[in-house]
């Protein structure tokens, strides 16, 4: 069922039910009552892709981790996806390795999905590389950077004490008796 096959049988202009299904003024509450009827028989929803044409928002963001098994990292984007939801976004997650260039290619997919926006998650993300990608590929989205940032007009970082936290974590272990704590990682983060 299509916006045409619905103001057909309501016997409006296709313009009166996209007026009707974005509340729009000019539109009797009469008609509006018979385009919301059949838009509910039908259970019509909107073809996000053909609204994106239109306006110019995919309303898709996109989040990249290079190692999904990462938990911090994969809690992080759980909890990002929902609250995106909740603003009408749809999230791709995509697991885009430790390699450089391997990101970089990632960032060339979201290019091309026509991402609204990017989320990398992680200080990995925070070479040049990466920097020569968003410019290349997402010079004008916001790109969010948890835990790194990049000088770039549209790139934002949410940041964490790593340091501090695990300083911290060491003094309680050492505080409750535990004499020989260690710090394992498969991989180094890198700084600022």
């Amino acid at each position: 069922m299509t916006i045409y096959d619905i103001a057909k049988e309501a016997g409006v202009s296709p313009s009166t039910v996209s007026r009707v299904i974005n509340n729009r003024p000019g539109v009797s509450i009469e008609t509006q009552k018979k385009v919301k009827r059949l838009l509910k028989k039908y259970d019509y929803f909107p073809n996000e892709t053909a609204r994106g044409l239109v306006t110019k928002a995919s309303k898709i963001i996109g989040i990249l981790i290079d190692d999904l098994r990462t938990p911090h990292h994969t809690e992080g984007a759980y909890i990002i996806e929902r609250e995106l939801a909740k603003l009408g976004y749809c999230c791709i997650i995509f697991n885009s390795g430790a390699d450089d260039k391997s990101k970089a290619d990632y960032l060339k997919i979201l290019r091309q999905r026509r991402v609204d926006g990017a989320v990398l998650m992680g200080s990995s993300f925070q070479n040049e590389t990466i920097k020569e990608a968003i410019i290349k590929y997402l010079p004008s989205q916001p790109v969010i950077m948890v835990n790194g940032y990049l000088d770039l007009p549209n790139v934002y970082g949410v940041m964490a004490d790593e340091q501090n936290g695990v300083a911290n974590c060491v003094k309680l272990l050492v505080d409750k008796g535990h004499l020989r704590p260690a710090f394992v990682i498969d991989y180094p983060t890198r700084r600022l």
